[in-house]
């Protein structure tokens, strides 16, 4: 969205979402095989706001948020038990001249 404040027709408000699932082949193969730990989807939630401080600086907080990283992949030091929900924190700065 862009222009979300009327005082601040230049910043930038962004939200998204991304699902990935996986195959029901790669599920079966995975209970088949006896894995302690099945897969089964990945799910991304995107927040981020560009906010012009002056023309030519912005700066552009960003969090995101991630359900069952790598699908549900089990954690390589201990494949039991999958690799837990995540969240990431980033601030971008731009400069243009």
């Amino acid at each position: 969205m862009h222009g979300l404040l009327s005082e601040r027709p230049k910043d930038l408000l962004g939200i998204g979402f991304i699902y990935t699932g996986v195959s029901s082949q790669i599920i079966d193969f995975y209970r088949e095989s006896g894995y302690p730990v099945i897969p089964s989807f990945e799910g991304v939630l995107e927040v981020s706001y560009t906010a012009e401080l002056m023309q030519g600086l912005s700066v552009q907080p960003d969090f995101q948020y991630f359900w069952n990283p790598g699908g549900r992949t089990g954690n390589p030091d201990d494949p039991s038990v999958p690799i837990p929900n995540a969240a990431v924190f980033s601030l971008r700065t731009t400069v243009n001249y």
